[in-house]
């Protein structure tokens, strides 16, 4: 399992990622995006504790949105119910999470 000092990095870089997003794509990094793309498919534990690591981040609207609607949607639509005490856990611990959690769901229906 990853620290929690690795968690927030790879969360930070995932948003500082995405809002670079105006660069085009084959000049722009990447590589936290890939992190926790594999982490959600190869080790959920290690990408919700990315998740819970969104807590230290202040994140802007859009940020917000583009975690919901990638990442977090992912990990949903893969594992559906599987870990609904652990996601209840984190949208009743912080309500940022919360919103990204609900903007997820939102995009499954």
């Amino acid at each position: 399992m990853i620290s929690e000092g690795e968690a927030l990095s790879i969360a930070q870089g995932w948003v500082d990622e995405y809002l670079n997003a105006s660069i085009p794509s084959q000049d722009r990094e990447r590589k936290f995006f890939f992190i926790l793309d594999d982490f959600i498919y190869q080790s959920p534990h290690d990408a919700l504790r990315v998740f819970q690591s969104t807590f230290h981040i202040r994140m802007n609207n859009i940020a917000i949105e583009g975690f919901s609607a990638g990442p977090l949607r992912t990990f949903l639509m893969n594992y559906k119910n599987k870990y609904i005490y652990e996601m209840s856990e984190l949208c009743s611990s912080n309500l940022q999470f919360k919103e990204m959690y609900l903007l997820a769901k939102d995009g499954l229906s």
